[in-house]
């Protein structure tokens, strides 16, 4: 069983080499995440992660969009 955790860390999701979105993560367990962003028809089918303190990034693939929400899938 996967565990969740609950959290609000600031992210940014990566539109091309120059541009990003940002993002909150709402949530997160092993297999995926749930982000907070402003629009969520903005963000591509497939990118990538940058978490606010961390060294690394995650791919990351859209499962679920809401007004204002995307839920992923990390790759």
């Amino acid at each position: 069983m996967l565990s969740v955790v609950q959290n609000n860390i600031r992210a940014q999701i990566a539109l091309d080499e120059h541009r990003t979105i940002s993002a909150d993560v709402v949530s997160r367990s092993e297999a995926g995440a749930r982000l907070k962003v402003e629009d969520a028809f903005a963000v591509p089918d497939t990118f990538v992660l940058t978490v606010s303190g961390a060294e690394s990034f995650l791919v990351c693939n859209v499962t679920t969009r809401l007004p204002g929400e995307i839920g992923v899938r990390f790759t």
